[in-house]
């Protein structure tokens, strides 16, 4: 189940992507400088939580697992875990979509994209 929803968040990274490309203003219009800020340093925070969720948060029902592999308890904190950094990284993406649509350029957005693709991939569900 973990993997079907980790490569349905990664192509939804790309149809982000797609859209936002097919959809941004005809006539280049930069958002406000506040905005750009704001959503970089809220992207920036959520970034940071998806990297402490997966060190601090996880690491002990990763370490119940290993121990014992039939202790639905661990496995069930662990799942929350993966789901939750999922989401986490996918916010991130959202933030670089979000400010495509309000007129910012490629290059503007494509660290949110980056970043975003990058943490996912960090999130990866691995066996025990």
């Amino acid at each position: 189940m973990l993997r079907i929803l980790h490569a349905a968040m990664m192509g939804a990274v790309v149809l982000y992507f797609w859209i936002g490309e097919r959809i941004r203003p005809s006539e280049p219009r930069q958002p406000s400088p506040v905005i750009y800020v704001l959503l970089g340093a809220t992207g920036a925070v959520f970034a940071g939580m998806t990297l402490w969720f997966r060190k601090k948060a996880m690491e002990s029902a990763e370490e119940a697992s290993r121990v014992n592999p039939g202790d639905a308890q661990a496995l069930a904190r662990l799942r929350m875990g993966y789901i939750v950094s999922f989401a986490f990284a996918e916010t991130v993406v959202l933030f670089g979509f979000v400010l495509r649509v309000l007129g910012a350029s490629l290059l503007q957005v494509a660290p949110f994209y980056a970043v975003g693709l990058f943490l996912l991939l960090l999130c990866t569900p691995r066996r025990f």
